[in-house]
């Protein structure tokens, strides 16, 4: 991490290896830093539990490790320049998985939230810990852990990384045009 922080490069390929929290946590300190580089991560196989985790905790690309030489050259190209890159083999599996329709009921349930609890969401989103997140908002992290629950409640989620999913994908949605409720 030194290294990375001293030599600023545009671009840090991470060798996943079965160590998620280890992987995570080196992305956490990869967008602490004051220019953030692309950030791909090679694994071994699209995980996509891991894989929407990685993203959500700043990777902008995920890479099998036995992709084509031509095909990780151009990653690194593509993640120079501020692109978002998913593997040949990783998108199909991590596109299927976001077409998959929102539960009926979702958009309805998310405008329940309170100005506070969205605005805890949103630093969810972004990847902070819950002491992150109190000291952004100058709240408790009991205060921080009480939204959240709030938040599960509210929109059917059990932890974090679903949570963090499926606010994406509302506010993806809400970008669009508008849709029937379960649309994705």
């Amino acid at each position: 991490m030194e290294t990375t922080a001293l030599l600023n490069p545009q671009v840090v390929l991470l060798n996943h290896d079965g160590a998620p929290d280890e992987t995570l946590s080196l992305l956490s300190e990869l967008r602490a830093l004051p220019r953030t580089p692309g950030v791909g991560v090679l694994t071994g196989s699209p995980d996509l539990r891991f894989a929407t985790a990685a993203l959500l905790a700043g990777a902008t690309g995920i890479l099998l490790r036995d992709a084509a030489p031509a095909e990780l050259t151009n990653a690194v190209r593509l993640l120079a320049s501020g692109s978002w890159v998913l593997g040949e083999k990783a998108s199909p599996a991590l596109v299927d998985e976001l077409r998959v329709p929102l539960p009926e009921g979702t958009y309805t349930r998310a405008a329940t939230l309170s100005d506070r609890e969205r605005e805890v969401l949103s630093l969810l989103v972004e990847g902070l810990s819950n002491a992150e997140i109190g000291r952004r908002l100058l709240i408790s992290v009991s205060t921080v852990k009480d939204h959240i629950s709030a938040i599960y409640t509210k929109l059917g989620t059990t932890n974090r990384v679903r949570t963090a999913v499926l606010a994406d994908r509302i506010r993806r949605h809400s970008l669009r045009p508008a849709r029937a409720e379960g649309a994705a």
